[in-house]
């Protein structure tokens, strides 16, 4: 994470504060904190197990302030939010080249 944040802020003069979690095999307390130290003030993962995920649907709270496991100055938290279904993106991000009326998003239309 160090290499790629530094490279965008070198090339392109921004710094992250949206982390995406494609994958990970397991969740620590320690995780929210070294986000936090790189900038990222919310991150979105899918990778959780059944029964957790299953709490969080029950529960209402597949979007949570994840605190890390001590409590650091540059850090309160980071807003997390559990995707649905693993693997999966929100609804209306189903850009994909390959196939046709697949349109990828455009948030700045007039540009």
């Amino acid at each position: 994470m160090n290499i790629g944040s530094k490279f965008l802020k070198e090339t392109f003069g921004v710094r992250p504060k949206v982390g995406w979690m494609l994958d990970a095999f397991g969740h620590s307390a320690t995780n929210a904190d070294l986000f936090a130290s790189f900038g990222l003030e919310y991150l979105f993962f899918s990778r959780v197990s059944v029964d957790v995920r299953k709490r969080l649907k029950k529960d209402k709270s597949m979007t949570f302030m994840w605190r890390p496991y001590k409590e650091e100055e540059h850090s309160d938290g980071i807003l997390t939010h559990v995707f649905k279904k693993d693997y999966g993106y929100p609804k209306g991000w189903s850009y994909d080249e390959r196939f046709p009326g697949s349109d990828p998003i455009i948030d700045l239309p007039k540009y």
